[in-house]
């Protein structure tokens, strides 16, 4: 059996491949068109200077990394805006401030204009102890968001954009147009205090659910690579459901080296951003909103224990990720009888009904 360490690299050299042949290859001779960030839900096991997941610490080494959160510190209680993790940014009464970067799987070329989405909350407190002074101070002053490209680990080499102060508590979605003078390798998210020649204060940024990097026009910021659009009618009957599960249920499938759930960059009609998730779970979730007096049903199927258990936790989060209410889903182990009873829908990773 694989292990852990192998198997991570296995499956970012897997991403890698696919991304770079799939998303930039094929699209009208163009390249770069679109990149997608490793665990752009900034996803990971909430604490104390945890990052997460994908993700390295890019500030000053004498200062801790940032915090994930929820973690029931700092007295900071919002909840993520996608999936169960953000990232929290803290700027210090000593100029320093907080960051986190990833290598991108492919560059981002120079001179090609790109747009980014993002969402981002300011939290009213941020209660900590600052480590120069001592004293116990309220980290709640407003910030920006700067985007840094670099062509090395943590290479702050060239300020691409900024955002306007994040002074709203609620998460808001923060749009970034910028053109990268010079290839780009790294990206880096940082905290930046309010205009140079101002007195460094104590302040926090959160930042969640990160959209992919798209090729976009300069001055509209509007993409210039058209994705898929869903479009979703309202379903009124389970029979309607039933009919939709037979159609897409079985397209809920996973990588079979790398045993990841296959996603794919789509918009939603009426909502800005992209999406980049298992379209046909997005599909079944919206007609699960439409139902509400009936449930889903996966039984996971798989070569070994210990594929299903990483199928069904990624199951679980990304039907989380999508909203999908838990008492409306159900997710298992399929079973030997399974083979012989009525589903919507089945492949060689699942069995699916709705009910």
């Amino acid at each position: 059996m694989d292990s852990d360490f192998y198997r991570y690299w296995k499956v970012r050299l897997v991403a890698g491949i696919l991304l770079g042949c799939a998303l930039t290859g094929t699209l009208s001779g163009q390249t770069n068109q679109i990149v997608i960030l490793d665990n752009p839900s900034l996803e990971g096991e909430a604490g104390m200077s945890n990052l997460p997941q994908g993700w390295y610490y890019c500030g000053p080494a004498a200062e801790t990394p940032p915090d994930l959160h929820p973690n029931g510190r700092f007295e900071v209680v919002q909840k993520a805006q996608d999936g169960y993790t953000y990232v929290a940014l803290i700027g210090r009464p000593n100029g320093t401030s907080e960051s986190v970067g990833q290598r991108l799987p492919q560059p981002l070329s120079a001179g090609q204009c790109y747009r980014i989405d993002l969402f981002a909350s300011r939290s009213p407190r941020y209660v900590a102890i600052d480590r120069e002074s001592g004293r116990r101070l309220n980290f709640n002053g407003a910030l920006k968001l700067q985007l840094w490209g670099g062509s090395q680990h943590c290479g702050m080499r060239e300020l691409l954009a900024e955002s306007e102060l994040i002074t709203h508590s609620s998460w808001k979605e923060v749009q970034l147009v910028f053109r990268p003078q010079r290839e780009i390798r790294h990206l880096i998210i940082k905290a930046s205090h309010a205009p140079s020649g101002q007195k460094a204060y104590p302040g926090n940024v959160l930042v969640d659910h990160l959209a992919p990097i798209v090729a976009a026009d300069c001055a509209s910021g509007a993409y210039t690579f058209r994705p898929d659009t869903l479009r979703h009618r309202p379903l009124k009957t389970l029979v309607e459901g039933q009919e939709l599960a037979r159609n897409v249920g079985a397209d809920i499938r996973f990588d079979p080296w790398s045993n990841q759930l296959l996603r794919e960059v789509y918009a939603v009609a009426g909502q800005k951003g992209l999406r980049y998730d298992n379209l046909a779970l997005q599909k079944l979730g919206f007609a699960l909103r439409d139902l509400p007096g009936h449930s889903l049903e996966l039984a996971v199927r798989g070569e070994s224990q210990g594929l299903i258990k990483e199928r069904i936790q990624q199951l679980q989060d990304e039907s989380k990720r999508l909203g999908i209410v838990p008492e409306q889903l159900k997710i298992r182990r399929a079973r030997k009888r399974d083979d012989r009873d009525d589903w919507d829908a089945q492949n060689r990773f699942l069995f699916l009904r709705l009910r």
